[in-house]
């Protein structure tokens, strides 16, 4: 099950999910653009998966590389007063009235934040509209379009 600060798009185990732009371009820190490619570095996954590194010295390492990385970076603030993940649908983010801090309208109710992350995913996998009259037909296989099951799975 993943952590509460990696979800799906980064605890995957299927070793072809890998990030789509180079490790040099990802951080944790906004003052610290090479923070992931350093913990990358130093983490040893590279040398357990030289398939990461790309012709022109690129690093795309898979999804849960980077979901380790979330994970080891957020948990001291987990649990403690400094970061608190509210995993909801929001609708509506305004300011505080005194201009320090910000409400979050969520299908959880109000939630007040002195800073906020916005993590948005892509809509649940369907069916495209060009392959609906085909979804049917014996031997289409809708598990591996819709559900992210294996390439394998079969319906």
């Amino acid at each position: 099950m993943p952590s509460s600060s990696v979800r799906v798009a980064y605890s995957s185990e299927e070793p072809s999910n890998r990030v789509n732009v180079p490790a040099v371009r990802m951080s944790m820190a906004p003052d610290d653009p090479q923070h992931f490619a350093r913990w990358l570095a130093g983490s040893g996954e590279l040398e357990c998966d030289t398939d990461a590194i790309w012709k022109n010295g690129d690093v795309f390492p898979r999804r849960r590389v980077f979901g380790r990385c979330v994970a080891e970076h957020l948990a001291p603030y987990l649990g403690t007063d400094a970061v608190r993940h509210v995993a909801a649908h929001a609708t509506a983010v305004t300011r505080d009235a005194t201009g320090a801090g910000w409400t979050v309208h969520s299908s959880v109710g109000l939630v007040a934040a002195d800073a906020v992350v916005l993590a948005v995913t892509h809509p649940r996998p369907g069916i495209p509209a060009a392959l609906a009259p085909v979804a049917q037909a014996h031997g289409f296989h809708r598990r591996s379009i819709c559900s992210g099951g294996s390439r394998h799975d079969r319906s």
